[in-house]
């Protein structure tokens, strides 16, 4: 093997391990952007428009008035 493909070598297992890390992180930290309310509705999830009255609907009163509440 000559000096390029062994550094080559080197870079993609570099690369693959700290994609492996990063998933694992993302699974068991749960940073708080990924966390939902009741309703599975991510928090920063941004308002709705809605098509009929041109104004800003909650997703949260959207997944509500769905599920029949």
């Amino acid at each position: 093997m000559t000096r390029g493909q062994i550094k080559l070598g080197v870079l993609a297992v570099f690369v693959s391990a700290l994609a492996v890390v990063s998933l694992a992180y993302i699974n068991i930290v749960r940073p708080p952007y990924l966390k939902a309310t009741r309703y599975g509705v991510p928090y920063y999830t941004p308002q709705v428009i809605n098509p009929v009255t041109n104004q800003p609907v909650d997703v949260n009163t959207l997944a509500r008035r769905y599920l029949g509440e």
